[in-house]
Formats: structure tokens, C-alpha cells, sequence
């Protein structure tokens, strides 16, 4: 339009169809001095043909230019101008513009990622809600093009100030935070966010909501669509949170749900599994409501209330849930450990499990469940790398270090698991089963008196004054026996159905006892009676380190069979095995 041409007939731009133009005019040289005035102005028709795009590289690099460096009539003198370099460079940048710049612009986008920071909360119930819905968020903006929403857990004791933000943005690598904060007063509920960029803390975009508590479902969309735009997302379109429900009353249950779920009490399961059922009451079509029930019948079963039946209705609840959105990772999760450890099934676990990572790549959870499973199938090199993705992902989260912890007591690489171990309790000082984890590695690692004492401190973190009294007396059993005189107050215990052998029923498994001192024919009878009740704990027989005395035993090896495991070559042996 520029040159007055015509495009049937053209006299000095020729379309090549599918590679661009071509300069179909006879060029004529003129004076050098003139040759630069023309070359100056050329900048100007392309800014103007960046804009004209319609993209928003484009309109990003036309707005960072200054208005004009040229006075009106230079600018009109060189459009002017056909003949020699000027018109040259107009056609060359022009052809630059048309044929290169459109395949930069398709180049695939950085990832960025993202952090969502807990919320602050005012009234009653908000912080709960809020983080019940932080944790949906998480979910919802994790299907953002080209956003990856990382660290959740690692963010729990974040303050944020200045300093802070930028600390945690290069320790966990995060390119941005979500901040926010939730009101609630007569399930009426007020959220306020702020986008703030990691590397110094600066702030990008406020988002506000207001509305019912049964409202949460569209906000959370809306959250979704204000993110998308502000961070100039290229897709065409996004959609609600795939799996999800429009049903207000179904969503706050949900998220009710959840919240009981977090907390992981037998009671607190069962008030997950009766909100769940009223959020797939309101929507039969609520995948993820069926996911997270499937979790929560896995949770009880893992407490041993009526284990198999738990299994088997978490196995449904996880295979509805797939049906109606097969790209839920939480579902095939929990089919993954269904299949490995109660069906004993270890090819479908493995693809289950994989395909949970594959659809949440920064879920550290996932990581970490597949790592134990390559652990128990001797596989130490894979499982190991995976535990060290989970603690990338989340690296401040105290449960990444249990993986480790798993993964190392499997591969009998002792200090590796006493260090996690450690880390583990350095993190959470007051946790008594942090306390107990560090006493299992230690133990194993045959440092008894040291495990000793990790139990007895777990005992007093927990004013547990029956088992302060049974770790001093097993301590006192140990200097005068060793090790099987210890074993011997951990089995009257047992026998003597105390209190705390039911607190703790993981310190009190009898075969181990028994193995590990030993008395091989109860170990073994007692091992048969797990596999044959379908216990997931018999998918550990091969790499327990308490039953490493019973590698060379017909009856123990038949067993393994059962279960679909042996004895890999790889497998270690355990270096402070009790003798008989």
C-alpha cells in the first residue's frame, strides 16, 4: 500500500506464494550521503509492520520504541525515495519481518513456574477452607500452557516480605508467587491476590473476588482466566478445571472433604468419605470428587480399618474417577499402589504409577510413590533418582525425606538413610515420628544404644510414660544381652499387649523380632499369614532389612513367589544382621 502498487501486475514487490516477496524494480545506485538518510528512516515501516501483526511480541516491541528520532519531513523524504539502498534495506527488513519473525514468534514459550503461597485468613474456618482450596488452585493452574506449579508443600512457612519471596524464588526455583488472602464472615468469603515476581519481589497483577462460600467453584475459574491474562498465556482458550463441577453445593463439599482428608485421623477420613459422598451426590459426573474418595478409602485402609474392603472400594471409587477424566493423576496413583501391593500386580503398578508422574511431573508425591515401588522391585538406581526428584520439586517438604529413607534401607545404604533420617528430624525437631524413623535407621545401621535412645525421646515428645519405661528397660536387656535380649523386651510387649505396642503397631511387628534374632519358624508362620490376608506390608518382604537372615530359607523364598517377588541378584545384605 506503501509504494502504490499493483498486486495484479506488480512493479517493485512480486508475492513468491508460501516463501515471501521479492524486489521486481530495476535498482539504481545514487550518492553515498543519500544512501544513508534513506537507510536511517527505514526503521520506522517496520515498527509499524510489528504492530500490524497483531501479536503480542509484536505490539510489546513497537510499544518499547520512542515515538520518533526523525523530523516529519526526513521521514516523508525517505518513503519518497524508490531508487537505491533505501529502498533495498525497506524490502529486505520487510521480507525479514514477514518470513523470519512469524517463526520466532511460534517458538515454544519458556515454562514458567509458579508458587502459591498459603493464604492468610481472617474468621472463623477461613484458613482451613483456604487452604483446602489453595491446594484445588494448585491443581486448576497446573493446567495453565506453559506454567508449571511446583513446591506447594515447601511454601507452608513462608513469609511474605521482600527478602523472603526472592530467598525462596532462588531456592526453589520458582519464576512467581500467588499470594492471597481469604475473608470469610456468614459464608460470605472476600479473596484478594497478588502476582509477585520471584526475583525481586515485584509486584505484576491484583486479582479480587467476592461471593458465597458456594461460590468458591466459578472463583476458582475466574482465578484461572485473570492468571491466564496477566501472564500473556498464548492458547487460544482455557476451560474450567478439567474433572471438575459447576455444582456449587458439590464443590464446598469438596473442599470440605479435603480438608478432613489432610488431616489423615481415622475419624477425620470417615467425615472425608461422608463429604465426599454428598459432593458426588449433588454431580454423579464429579471426577475429581471420586478421586480424592478413592485417596481416602487408601488412607483408611493404610490405618488397617478393614484393609481389603478399603482397598478394593478405593481401587472403584479410582477407576470412576478415570472414566470420567482419564488424565487424573491421584487416580492412577492409587491404582498403581492398589496393584502393586494388594494385587500384586507389578507391571500394572509400575504403569499406573508412571502415568500419575507423567500427567503431574511436580507432584512430589507421585515421585516418591514410584520410587518405593522401583525400591522394592531391587531396582535402587531408578528408585533413588526419583526420590531425588520429589525433593527437587518440593524440597522443604519434611515427607520427601521418608522416600530417601525407604529407598536407602532397601538398598542397605545405611548412612544414606541415618543422613535423610536426620534431615528429617532437623526439619521437625518436635515430631515424634520423625524421632522414630531416625531410631529404624539407626537400628538397622547397628547403632543400637543411639536407637534406643531416638526411641526413648519419641516417647517423651509424646508423654508416652509405658514406653519410656520399656526403652529403658530394653536399654538396661541391651548392655547386658545385645541385641536378641533387646529383641526379647520388644516381643513382651507384644505378647503382653501393652498400650504402646498399639500405638506404635510399625515398632511392633513380631516376625521382624523374630527374624532378626533367629526363630525362624514363627517369622516364617507369621509372614504366611500376612500373605494369605493380602497385607501390602508382605510387599516388602524382599527388601525389609529385619528379614535379611531369611534369604536362604526354602520356605521364605515360596513365599516371595506367591507375593510375584525374588530375590534379585542386586539385592544387599544386610551388614548388622543379628546372629541367631
Amino acid at each position: 500500500m506503501v509504494l502504490r502498487d499493483n498486486p495484479r501486475k506488480p512493479q517493485f514487490i512480486e508475492t513468491l506464494p508460501k516463501r515471501g516477496y521479492r524486489f521486481a524494480a530495476d535498482v539504481t545506485f545514487e550518492p553515498a550521503e543519500e544512501a544513508s538518510e534513506a537507510t536511517s528512516v527505514a526503521a520506522e515501516p517496520v515498527e509499524l509492520a510489528l504492530s500490524a501483526t497483531g501479536d503480542a511480541a509484536g505490539a510489546l516491541i513497537a510499544a518499547d520504541r520512542p515515538a520518533s528520532r526523525w523530523p516529519v519531513g526526513a521521514r516523508a523524504g525517505g518513503f519518497l525515495r524508490w531508487s537505491g539502498w533505501g529502498a533495498l534495506v525497506i524490502v529486505a527488513l520487510a521480507v525479514v519481518v514477514t518470513v523470519w519473525f512469524p517463526h520466532r514468534i511460534k517458538e515454544k514459550p519458556a515454562i514458567l513456574s509458579l508458587g502459591i503461597v498459603p493464604f492468610a485468613h481472617e474468621g472463623d474456618g477461613a484458613e482451613q477452607l483456604g487452604e483446602s482450596f489453595r491446594l484445588d488452585l494448585t491443581d486448576t493452574l497446573s493446567q495453565l500452557p506453559n506454567v508449571q506449579v511446583r513446591a506447594s508443600h515447601s511454601l507452608a512457612n513462608l513469609k511474605p516480605d521482600d527478602a523472603s519471596l526472592q530467598t525462596a524464588s532462588r531456592a526453589l526455583h520458582l519464576d512467581m508467587f500467588l499470594l492471597g488472602k481469604l475473608v470469610l464472615h456468614d459464608q460470605q468469603c472476600s479473596l484478594s491476590f497478588e502476582l509477585v515476581r520471584g526475583k525481586d519481589a515485584a509486584h505484576l497483577a491484583s486479582f479480587h473476588y467476592s461471593g458465597s462460600v458456594n461460590e468458591l467453584a466459578s472463583i476458582r475459574d475466574k482465578v484461572q482466566r485473570s492468571i491466564f491474562s496477566a501472564l500473556q498465556l498464548t492458547d487460544k482458550s482455557i476451560q474450567a478445571s478439567n474433572g471438575s463441577t459447576a455444582d456449587q453445593q458439590a464443590y464446598s463439599a469438596y473442599l470440605q472433604a479435603r480438608d478432613w482428608a489432610r488431616q489423615r485421623t481415622i475419624p477425620a477420613l470417615n467425615s472425608a468419605v461422608a463429604q465426599y459422598s454428598v459432593a458426588i451426590g449433588r454431580d454423579p459426573g464429579f471426577a475429581r470428587a471420586y478421586a480424592g474418595m478413592a485417596t481416602a478409602h487408601l488412607c483408611l485402609a493404610s490405618s488397617g480399618v478393614s484393609s481389603l474392603d478399603q482397598y478394593r472400594q478405593a481401587q472403584i471409587f479410582a477407576q470412576k474417577a478415570l472414566q470420567l477424566n482419564p488424565n487424573l493423576a491421584e487416580a492412577h496413583a492409587v491404582l498403581g499402589f492398589i496393584a502393586s501391593r494388594v494385587d500384586w500386580d507389578a507391571a500394572k503398578g509400575e504403569s499406573e504409577l508412571r502415568q500419575a508422574v507423567q500427567l503431574e511431573p511436580d507432584q512430589a508425591a507421585y515421585h516418591g510413590w514410584l520410587a518405593e515401588f522401583l525400591a522394592q522391585e531391587s531396582r535402587f538406581g531408578e528408585g533413588f533418582q526419583q526420590s531425588d526428584l520429589a525433593r527437587e520439586d518440593d524440597p522443604l517438604w519434611p515427607h520427601v525425606y521418608t522416600y530417601e529413607q525407604f529407598v536407602a534401607a532397601s538398598a542397605r545404604d545405611f548412612p544414606r538413610q541415618i543422613q535423610a533420617a536426620r534431615q528429617h528430624v532437623n526439619m521437625l525437631p518436635d515430631f515424634p515420628l520423625a524421632r522414630g524413623r531416625l531410631a529404624w535407621a539407626l537400628f538397622v545401621g547397628g547403632h543400637y544404644e543411639e536407637a534406643i535412645g531416638e526411641w526413648r525421646t519419641m516417647a517423651v515428645k509424646e508423654k508416652d510414660q509405658e514406653r519410656i519405661a520399656l526403652e529403658d528397660r530394653g536399654l538396661a536387656a541391651f548392655r547386658r544381652g545385645g541385641v536378641n535380649a533387646y529383641a526379647a523386651v520388644r516381643l513382651s510387649a507384644i505378647t503382653d499387649h501393652l498400650d504402646t505396642a498399639a500405638t506404635h503397631p510399625e515398632d511392633f511387628q513380631p516376625e521382624e523380632w523374630y527374624a532378626y534374632t533367629g526363630n525362624y519358624g514363627q517369622a516364617i508362620a507369621l509372614l504366611e499369614k500376612k500373605v494369605e490376608e493380602r497385607d501390602p506390608t508382605a510387599f516388602d518382604m524382599t527388601v525389609n532389612p529385619m528379614f535379611d537372615n531369611l534369604h536362604h530359607d526354602a520356605r521364605f523364598i515360596a513365599l516371595l513367589k506367591k507375593v510375584g517377588l525374588k530375590i534379585s541378584p542386586a539385592a544387599p545384605q544386610s551388614l548388622h544382621a543379628a546372629p541367631r
